[in-house]
């Protein structure tokens, strides 16, 4: 498994995993597949994911022809600025566990 963090313009191309940083009461950052853009605003809508530090709401995605992205995984962060060292690290390994269980 290979791990990269980056905020620059990514391809669906070229992973099969993606995770996104959710804050609360927030929508999806611009630049998500729609189709994952409509799952988490349905979510949202449901009230089945909130953004809460620690949540998380994971994705198949259909295959499609030239792109390899597979899960798309919503972790929530909490409030907007109030995420600390130690909360975070908690939520990176509970994100590692849960991108090592999609295989």
């Amino acid at each position: 498994m290979k791990l990269a963090v980056t905020s620059k313009k990514w391809k669906t191309k070229e992973i099969e995993a993606l995770i996104v940083p959710i804050a609360s009461k927030e929508h999806a950052p611009a630049g998500l597949p729609p189709l994952a853009t409509q799952l988490l605003a349905d979510a949202i809508k449901r009230k089945e994911f909130n953004g809460l530090k620690g949540e998380m709401l994971s994705f198949v995605m259909p295959i499609t022809a030239g792109q390899t992205l597979r899960h798309v995984v919503f972790v929530g962060i909490g409030k907007p600025g109030h995420l600390d060292m130690v909360a975070c690290a908690k939520m990176v390994a509970q994100v590692i566990r849960t991108v090592q269980s999609l295989k």
